[in-house]
């Protein structure tokens, strides 16, 4: 089980065209199938969801008690117009000895000075 250790009361994390980003928490699993399913090949794209453009500017740095890194590989953004969700795929997953997982806000490449830690190892 993974808890939360450290985060901003509010869960506010960033803030992007004047909307606040929260943080929602972690899943650990194994990678969805869509992630990479599609790169690189051309195919068709529909206009840019609002919500879209407001994560984009967001990127999350992910790292580890043990330093492994991590990369963004995929994931969606998705919303009815007035709430929006975006969930990103991070790999690889964590070590089994990993005791801890950082997150690390910026918005267009500055950081907001916020982060969330999860403790992996608590039963």
């Amino acid at each position: 089980m993974t808890v939360i250790t450290r985060a901003p009361t509010d869960l506010v994390v960033a803030m992007s065209d004047g909307i606040h980003i929260r943080f929602a928490g972690v899943l650990l699993k194994s990678v969805p199938p869509y992630v990479g399913d599609r790169a690189g090949k051309p195919g068709i794209h529909p206009p840019t969801m609002p919500g879209v453009t407001v994560h984009e500017q967001l990127t999350t740095k992910v790292t580890d008690d043990l330093g492994t890194e991590y990369a963004r590989t995929g994931g969606q953004v998705a919303g009815d117009g007035t709430e929006w969700d975006a969930t990103w795929v991070f790999t690889p997953a964590p070590p089994s000895e990993a005791r801890r997982l950082r997150f690390e806000f910026s918005v267009d490449g500055v950081p907001t000075g916020k982060s969330c830690e999860l403790d992996l190892q608590t039963n």
